[in-house]
């Protein structure tokens, strides 16, 4: 094996360098950081290189060769299947699961089940069978800093039980599938299943017109509150007009509604303004917020986007035609994937396009990359999810179970990607790239490489192929089975409308989020937009 130091403050790696695998490990000397390179190399080969200046953007890059030495095969005497959980699994509650377990995972890590524990915490891989010496459970255990070692501020493990844990890892950390345990889905009421509600039964039958008014009456009868007034027929048309174009209307619209005496003018009327063009220019507008539409770059140069009108035109498009809310966030998020895209579909992707742009000289563009990369999470996250998954990029969440390492692994899907322009059409395309942790949030420190997934808490997300990409999760979000999508789009139209939405707090349904205030309502609206029906769960 050899090893390659590349100078941190490099924003891209050689040519050459291009078969090297990135290493967890980096070091510091004379005051400069390196990124750790590994590639297999038969033992003995010296290879040379030399300065990358140029290639990388460095003011004082060098790379430091290892040579390898023949590597003799460990003789790890086996490890009883038995004393799993005889021995390892009882000391793994007793010592670590009060602080890495169902009700705490500090560090982002979890003891008390295999696939969380083999996946490691925020930092490291916590246990790397066959590897006790690069295991961070080991190094923890035997650390002589007081502030790293574990378990933390309590009695320091025997000998015998740090040797019990080294033998265990390496002989390939053995866990039963009997004792692997479960992850049990958290029970916030955000994350469970959505089940369409029965519609209430209430006294005054004659004041229903749809369901939503039945949720709205039964509300008003248990505090024993009486509707108010329907409003006459001006003040009716004028908030219509307002809600659907961000208009008043005309005085001869006023009139004309006013003297309509057929049964269904209101019905005539809601059809007449949505069929305006002015409907999607209104409703369009909010989306535009939530995308953070902007014209120009940003930051000091803040440079104007020449081409970005083509993707607000999209959007007031896509609300006129009525466009399906799935197709709607597949074509935004991942138009570039489908198959025979067409320009209107790359088009669509510009919404990944609308994060800060540095274009100054002095700026570092790997930088800036990842904090579009991390823009781009956060949004999707904020816009689909109602999740701030932005407070998961340095650390583990601290309320919702959102780890550090998959907040990175949900990062991956846009890491895949770079601005591309075809024409006049700003769009995306297709980039291969390593995903790593960035250690309390720095792209200049990486640490464990993590494949594209979404959080495990929700539901599983499956992959057309091989690794899944950006397509696969766009179809996940607005799948059947996945329950935040529909109570967040429902609740952004409810508050567009009334001013403050069933959920008081629609950026956040996690546990600091406040409770909805009508919950069968909720629910009643998104299984309606999500087509279930019966108590068909979502």
């Amino acid at each position: 094996m050899v090893f390659v130091g590349l100078d941190l403050r490099g924003s891209k790696t050689p040519g050459w360098m291009s078969e090297w695998k990135l290493s967890e490990e980096t070091f510091a000397t004379d005051e400069v950081g390196y990124r750790v390179y590994r590639r297999d190399y038969p033992a003995g080969k010296v290879t040379l290189g030399g300065n990358e200046r140029k290639a990388t953007g460095c003011s004082c890059n060098y790379v430091v060769f290892v040579v390898p030495i023949e590597q003799l095969p460990k003789d790890v005497p086996p490890f009883p299947v038995a004393d799993f959980a005889e021995k390892v699994q009882p000391l793994l509650q007793q010592k670590c699961v009060t602080c890495h377990g169902p009700d705490l995972q500090e560090g982002g890590l979890r003891l008390d089940v295999r696939r969380r524990a083999m996946l490691g915490g925020d930092a490291a891989v916590a246990v790397r069978p066959g590897f006790s010496e690069s295991s961070e459970l080991i190094a923890r255990i035997v650390s002589a800093d007081e502030e790293q070692r574990m378990p933390h501020k309590d009695d320091r493990l025997t000998d015998a039980e740090i040797s019990l844990l080294k033998h265990w890892i390496d002989a390939g950390a053995v866990w039963p599938e009997e004792h692997a345990g479960r992850e049990e889905a958290p029970n916030h009421w955000s994350f469970r299943p959505i089940r369409r509600p029965d519609v209430p039964v209430v006294n005054r039958k004659e004041w229903v017109r749809t369901p939503i008014d039945a949720f709205i009456l039964s509300g008003l009868e248990q505090v024993g509150l009486e509707p108010s007034p329907e409003a006459d027929r001006r003040t009716a048309i004028r908030r219509l007009s307002l809600d659907l174009l961000g208009l008043p209307p005309t005085p001869a619209e006023v009139q004309d509604y006013v003297s309509d005496q057929r049964p269904d003018a209101w019905e005539q009327l809601v059809n007449r303004l949505l069929e305006s063009p002015h409907f999607g220019e209104r409703w369009g507008k909010h989306w535009l917020d939530l995308a953070r539409f902007a014209e120009s770059d940003g930051y000091e140069n803040d440079n104007p986007r020449p081409h970005v009108w083509r993707y607000r035109d999209w959007v007031i498009r896509a609300f006129n035609d009525d466009l399906p809310f799935d197709q709607f966030t597949i074509q935004q998020l991942a138009g570039d994937l489908l198959e025979n895209a067409q320009p209107e579909h790359r088009i669509a992707t510009a919404f990944h396009r609308h994060t800060l742009h540095n274009g100054a000289g002095g700026a570092d563009d790997e930088e800036f990359r990842t904090k579009a990369i991390k823009d781009r999470t956060a949004v999707t996250g904020a816009i689909w999810l109602g999740l701030t998954l932005n407070c998961a990029e340095c650390h583990s969440h601290k309320y919702d179970p959102i780890a550090h390492r998959e907040y990175y692994s949900l990062y991956a899907f846009f890491n895949n990607c770079d601005h591309a322009q075809e024409g006049d059409v700003p769009t995306l395309k297709a980039a291969e790239r390593i995903t790593r942790i960035h250690k309390r949030g720095s792209f200049l420190d990486p640490g464990a490489e993590v494949d594209p997934g979404v959080p495990a808490f929700l539901p599983e997300l499956t992959s057309r192929g091989g690794k899944p990409d950006r397509l696969d999760l766009a179809r996940w979000l607005v799948s059947a089975e996945q329950p935040l999508t529909a109570r967040v789009a429902v609740n952004h139209i409810w508050q567009h409308l009334f001013g403050q939405g069933l959920v008081p707090t629609p950026e956040n349904y996690g546990i600091k989020g406040e409770l909805p205030t009508h919950p069968e309502l909720l629910d009643w609206l998104a299984a309606e937009f999500a087509g279930l029906s019966g108590e068909t769960a979502v």
